[in-house]
Parts: structure tokens; sequence; C-alpha cells
């Protein structure tokens, strides 16, 4: 065999392994990392055959699904080709189909496909009114020759029930008589999509008048705590088949009367139970399964005490532990598809070694997570990194923390704020920001069930189990208490990405004081220099994650500090300090290109740019603040301020090097001239020190 060839092994289990030729190990400089990255692709790609795989039923325009949930948009052809990249998960559907009539709750983090997959489920089982057929969105898919446990063809079930669905997320409300009018709405919605029943000969005048009464959204409070449990029972008698119901965002309105006010969380419980719990576990005969999914088990053991039939699974558990994010395989099938497709200009041993090398980033970034025993990654960023990287002409991948961008992350504050010991939380979260792991016991019941006692060893344990459930903490190892009979479970930070989160959003307890924050924006607004890059290194001092740099596993990157000043502005907005208009983040562009940050004041009287720069030197600091300055000039990320003639800019090129800060500034003024008209005149750098 020829030295420069690729060689293939086998282990003591009779596995291949792949050992890469000495040339291709000398390329990568002896990289340890690649070479057992190397390796364990080269196996995963002959181990699924994904050589001979490489699809020719893709529009070479591929697009990645980053926005919407929709299983129809997702598998319709356009001249014959899918327009956009599929994951295919619909062996899902074989399993809910042997697991028979029962009501499940999948639980996973925020943006984790639990939304696709519901509209999967409906594509598949839904009968249409007008007898039409999604049966060729799974054509092409693994669910479409596969068998049931009895040996019939799975899809044999496709378009045969009723289907309700419903979403939760629609719910936003600020009081108990503003929830009321949110669900009519999402009821009524529902309700008219089903409008053929409004003609149906199989319901009585009572059911045709209380119909049209919800449709109308003209029902009491009693009668909507019932209408799902009737529209159960109205499908059911109009068309002599058991219906499926599907629920996506249960969890979503408990937590926000949570977070509103307690007595109306308790309201909240009881509503919740009255409309969900009791439709489904009365008519569980007229069902033929019904699916919930959220990040957490309920706001309060009540709200789910009307289930005796519910199976939840949640990242802890074993069963369907594959179908909510990407597996390995998963993500390596991705790149293999598009640098295959896209990198024509690679040979096939180019193509292996940049595979690698978008993997390897790919992987510190958006894996790390286990759900049980399944090593998974957060498909939103995954699929938003795909994007970023298509917009690059897949010429390089660049990781960003793009999950942090789907929420203010204001529960994760709430959740940490909430341990009555802070000095034990913040050492727990300085454990974590260090790369260790910590061990503590876990639930799968909710951490804020209303009325839980203050017991600060119970608190702790929720808390923690509220991160797992919610994303940002993940199981690294778990072991069984012999004595206790409990679980230990040792945690960790899953990734980077989530690690940045922690490191923006993470503060010492009180940091936002409206005192220090007004400070903040007030000398940003009026480019006094040192005072603003003083407050910005204070805000470095006292951030937990910025305290132990040197040690920390996972080095903050430009995105980090654009998210820690993001979040600076993000709590000035939201406390209504100096009257901010509006920040734009690094996914707004101006001018030429993309800032990092751009925020004005309402009045547009006032509006700045900050462009960040990162380096490991210190002593780069002034050039790197001079760099940021003529990208803002370079790239004329001020060109929208001028379109709207915001009266004042100032434009900060700021450097950061581990907890240190410095920064630069230029004032742009709009000055009326003597013909009437008006030009911007640049004022001396560093004008205000």
């Amino acid at each position: 065999m020829n030295s420069n060839e690729n060689i293939v092994t086998l282990d003591q289990n009779n596995q291949k392994q792949y050992q890469p030729s000495e040339q291709q190990v000398n390329i990568q400089d002896n990289d340890q990392k690649f070479i057992e990255a190397k390796r364990m692709i080269a196996n995963t790609l002959r181990e699924i055959g994904v050589e001979q795989m490489v699809s020719t039923m893709f529009t070479p325009n591929i697009k990645f699904m980053t926005q919407n949930a929709s299983f129809d948009l997702l598998r319709t052809k356009i001249n014959g080709l899918y327009q956009y990249y599929f994951v295919d998960k619909t062996q899902i559907i074989r399993e809910i189909i042997d697991s028979g009539p029962n009501i499940i709750y999948f639980m996973r983090p925020q943006r984790f496909g639990k939304s696709l997959v519901l509209n999967m489920l409906r594509s598949f089982f839904e009968h249409r009114n007008d007898n039409s057929s999604f049966k060729h969105l799974f054509e092409n898919s693994k669910i479409y020759d596969m068998k049931d446990n009895n040996g019939n063809q799975c899809m044999d079930e496709q378009g045969q029930y009723p289907v309700i669905y419903l979403d939760f997320s629609y719910a936003t409300f600020t009081t108990y008589e503003h929830m009321i009018l949110q669900f009519k709405d999402i009821v009524a919605t529902e309700y008219s999509r089903h409008d053929y029943l409004a003609q149906s000969s199989k319901l009585n005048p009572m059911q045709l008048d209380l119909f049209n009464k919800i449709m109308k959204c003209k029902e009491n409070d009693v009668e909507l705590s019932a209408s799902i449990k009737n529209l159960v029972i109205f499908l059911n008698q109009h068309t002599g088949k058991k219906v499926v119901v599907l629920i996506d965002e249960y969890d979503y309105p408990m937590q926000i009367a949570y977070e509103t006010d307690q007595d109306f969380a308790v309201k909240m419980c009881q509503f919740i139970k009255a409309l969900v719990s009791n439709a489904l576990k009365t008519n569980h005969g007229n069902i033929k399964f019904g699916i919930m999914c959220g990040c957490q088990r309920s706001m309060a053991a009540s709200a789910y005490s009307g289930f005796n039939n519910i199976q939840c699974y949640t990242v802890l558990s074993q069963k369907y532990n594959q179908y909510f994010g990407f597996t390995q395989s998963e993500v390596i099938c991705m790149l293999d598809y598009l640098i295959k497709s896209q990198r024509t200009d690679l040979d096939s041993d180019q193509q292996l070694n940049f595979l690698c090398q978008c993997y390897i980033t790919i992987d510190e970034w958006y894996n790390g997570y286990k759900f049980c025993n399944q090593k998974i990654f957060n498909p939103f960023s995954l699929l938003n990194c795909m994007q970023q990287f298509q917009d690059n002409k897949y010429q390089v991948i660049e990781g960003q923390p793009f999950w942090k961008y789907t929420s203010k992350n204001l529960i994760l504050k709430k959740i940490i704020s909430s341990y009555e010991n802070q000095n034990q939380m913040t050492e727990l979260m300085e454990q974590l920001l260090d790369g260790k792991s910590i061990k503590n016991s876990l639930s799968e019941e909710l951490v804020f069930d209303v009325g839980m006692l203050p017991l600060s060893e119970r608190l702790l344990h929720s808390i923690m189990s509220s991160l797992v459930h919610y994303g940002y903490l993940t199981v690294k190892s778990f072991k069984r208490n012999q004595v206790t009979l409990q679980t230990d479970y040792e945690l960790i930070i899953p990734n980077l990405e989530v690690n940045q989160i922690f490191i923006s959003d993470l503060t010492y307890p009180n940091e936002v004081q409206l005192k220090t924050l007004d400070q903040f924006i007030d000398h940003m607004f009026n480019g006094r220099v040192l005072q603003f890059q003083q407050c910005v290194n204070d805000y470095l001092q006292k951030t937990v994650g910025f305290r132990n740099l040197q040690n920390s596993k996972y080095q903050p990157s430009e995105n980090c500090y654009q998210l820690l000043l993001l979040g600076r502005i993000e709590a000035a907005i939201n406390n209504n300090v100096k009257h901010i208009s509006k920040v734009l983040a690094k996914t707004e562009g101006s001018g030429n290109g993309y800032y990092d940050i751009s925020v004005v004041t309402i009045d547009k009287k006032i509006g700045c740019i900050l462009e960040l720069k990162q380096t490991k030197d210190s002593s780069e600091m002034p050039n790197e603040c001079e760099k940021a300055l003529e990208q803002i000039e370079r790239e004329k990320y001020d060109q929208s301020f001028i379109n709207d003639q915001v009266q004042t800019i100032y434009k900060y090129g700021i450097a950061f090097c581990g907890k240190l800060c410095k920064l630069i500034v230029n004032k742009q003024t709009l000055k009326q001239q003597r013909d009437g008209s008006y030009k911007y005149i640049n004022c001396s750098k560093n004008a205000k020190q």
C-alpha cells in the first residue's frame, strides 16, 4: 500500500478504524485534536455510507430553516428539488405509533426542534377536510417504508385523523383579563381551522351554537376552559375517528405568569389545568394520542395533577433522546454534503481536511449537550452557523452565540438571583466558568413550584435542575448513590456558546443598579472617553464570568464582549434610562457592512456606533482601537445615522484584552451651513477626556 494512502484497520471489536496518512498528519502539524477528529469523521462516513449518499435532490442554492418551523415548506419541491436542507427525524413517528394512546410531554431547551417535530406530526397524521394529502412530504424519508411493531406500514396512518394544534407561545399578557382574551383568540383560531364543523349534521343545535360562539370569541370563562375538550368531542362525532391533540409551548404562559406575580401564577395554573388536563383526561376514549412540548414540566404541581396517563420525557430520558437537536453523525453528514457539493475546487483529501477543520469549530461552539447517553448539538445555532457558512461562500466557519439572540435570557438571571446564598452561587458559577464540573442531584419536576418552601438545599437542587432543562448546563456523568438511592449528576457548561452567554449575562447580585447604569449610558452618549472606559472596566471586574479569565477553559471572543455591552445597554432600555430607542446587534447592517453595536436616542439627537476588537496582547490595544475606528469609516457604518439626520454621532473604537478595556472616539456633528444646507463636521478625536 502506498504510504500516502489512508489505512483502515480493525480494532479488537472488529470495528473499522481510520488511520490518516503520514502526509496528512504532517499537513496539520501533528495536531492531536485534528487527528482524532479526522479518524472519527472518516469512520462515521464509512459507517453510514455518505460517500454514496450525496444527494442530487437538493437545489444547488440550498437553504437552512433558521426561522420558521414549517415541515410543509421544508419538504416542498420546486422543479423537482428540495429547497431546504433536511435532517430526517421521521423515525419518531413510528415510535409514537407504537407507543399507543398515551399523553406524552417532551421537555427540551428552547430552539431544539420541538415545534418542527409537532408540525411534522400534524402533517403526517392530519386528515384534511378538503381531502388533500401530505403523503408526498414524506417521500425519500425514513418513515416512508417503515413498519410498526405489528408489521403494518406506518404510512397507512398518514392523513387518517383529525388534529387539534395549539401554540401557547402566542399568549402574551400582563393581567388575568388580558390572558383570557389571548387564549380566546388562540382557541378561536383553531376552531376556525375546523370551520366545516359549523355545518356538521353530526352536531346537535346546542353544540353548533357553542361552536360558533367560541369561533367568534364570545364564550364565557367556563366555556373557554372546556373549549379544547369540546372540540375533541365535536371532531370525534363528525369524523367517527379519534383525535390527535398537539400543544406547543405548553409551559410558556405559566412562565410569564410566574415572572409577573405569584398570585397570578396560581390562577394561571388553575386555568391551564381546566383547559388542557381535563380535556385530555376526560376525553381519553376520544383521543388517539396527545403530545405537548415545553422547556419544563409545569409552573405548579397542581397544573399537572389532572393527568394520570402522562409520559414525560426530559433531557435525562433515554427514549426519544435523538429526535430533538442534531446528533454527531447528522452534523457530519450535513458538512460532508455541503463541502462536497459546494467546494468542488478541493480534491477529496482536501475536502476531508476542510470538513475536519469545520467540525472542530462547530463541536467547540454547539456540541456538548448530553441527553441521557446521546451527544446532541444545538440545532438552532448550528443551522444559523451553516447559513453564515453559506454567506461566506463556504470558505470559513465562524462560531457565534446565535442562541443568545433568541431571548433576553431573563429567566436565567431570575433563576440565579432567586438563590438566597449568593456567595455560594457565585462560587459555583466561577467553578463552571473555569471549565470544571459541579455535582448535584436533579429533578424532572419544575424549579418554580408555586408555594415551594425556600429551603436552600431544595432551592439549589431546583435551580440546577432548571438550568439543565433550559439548556444552560448539561450532564457530564451520573452515578446512583446506593445509600440515598438518589442519582448524583456531574454538571458542566456544554460548550463555548453557552459559556459566553454565562459570561455576558451572569453578574453579581444587584449589579444593574440604576445609578451606575445611568452613568454608563450618560458617558457613552456624551463621548466622555475616560469615564466611559472606566465604567466598562469596572463592569468587567464585577462580572462573574470575567473574574478568572486566566484559568478559564474558554477565553472570551469579540462576540462575547459584544454580548456583554449589549446586555448593559439592554438593561438601560428595560429601565427606561436616557430614553434609548433601539439596540442593533451585529446582524444588522449599515453602509458597506455589519457593525457590532449601534444605539440611538428616541429623539434621534445622539447616536453611538461601537466597533469592538479583541487581542491577547495588551500592548496592541491602542492599535486595535485605531483599527476599529478605521473600519467604521471605511465601511461607512454611520450611513443609517446620516440618512436619519442624527445630530451627533459618536464612533467608538474599543479594544479588549482579558478583563481590560481601552477605547477612543470620533465625534461627528450635523451643522447648518450659510446656504441653509446641513453638513456633518468631524470634531477632533478624543476631544472629551
